[in-house]
């Protein structure tokens, strides 16, 4: 955070392109995401979904939510001790997942489809390596796909495919994204690589984009076409 220039009202660099009184007028909003049961959003220590308050006794450090289920991630947002926690809105029930063994943890992502959670799990710090597990929500088993794989990310494409990420910034931005079936629990032919500074996926593209030259690149995850935009 010390890092993050603070302006205030009358600065010259937020009055040369915007309306100040604008800024100042909006709400700040922590991960606030639309579901069918109403917006939700981190509010005191607590996840407040529509008219559901979302309480696990527990400090929340983020949450994914996808059709009727929601995982919290709690603890020690920075060390080994972090805890997972399953939350069905329908039935308005939780569960503590067992992540002992596999810590530490510093990626996950929910197949809302398969009910199935996939985790980064025994990081190796000094190598930036990680082992991926597939948990199975209903029967709350864990399920090992790979060892000790140079990726520190993970995200859920569709229900047979995630992209398993590596994601590093130092000495400079160097992205490397590679394509799994988790059907054959094998790694996809396509891989992307960017020294981009932003970057997003969906299920349906990879899009990054150049903050220096102000190049928005879209890769199609469907027939592998590319294109690029200047703005």
């Amino acid at each position: 955070t010390s890092t993050v220039p603070l302006f205030e009202n009358t600065s010259q660099s937020l009055q040369k392109n915007t309306d100040t009184s604008l800024i100042s007028n909006i709400p700040p909003i922590q991960n606030l995401t639309p579901t069918d049961f109403g917006d939700a959003k981190i509010e005191n220590n607590k996840i407040v979904v529509g008219q559901k308050v979302i309480n696990i006794n527990d400090k929340i450090n983020s949450y994914t939510i996808d059709q009727n289920l929601i995982v919290i991630e709690s603890g020690d947002i920075y060390g080994e001790n972090k805890t997972y926690y399953i939350y069905d809105l329908n039935s308005d029930s939780y569960k503590k997942i067992n992540t002992e063994k596999i810590r530490q943890v510093v990626s996950y992502s929910l197949s809302p489809e398969s009910n199935n959670l996939y985790f980064l799990g025994n990081y190796n710090s000094s190598q930036d390596k990680s082992t991926l597990y597939q948990y199975d929500i209903k029967t709350d088993k864990f399920t090992l796909l790979e060892s000790q794989v140079a990726v520190n990310k993970v995200v859920v494409i569709n229900l047979n495919t995630i992209a398993l990420i590596s994601e590093k910034h130092i000495p400079r931005t160097n992205i490397k994204v590679s394509l799994y079936s988790i059907q054959n629990k094998k790694f996809l032919d396509q891989n992307y690589i960017t020294s981009d500074q932003l970057f997003c996926f969906n299920f349906k593209q990879f899009s990054s984009y150049n903050i220096v030259t102000k190049t928005l690149s879209i890769v199609s995850l469907i027939d592998n076409t590319k294109k690029e935009i200047i703005s």
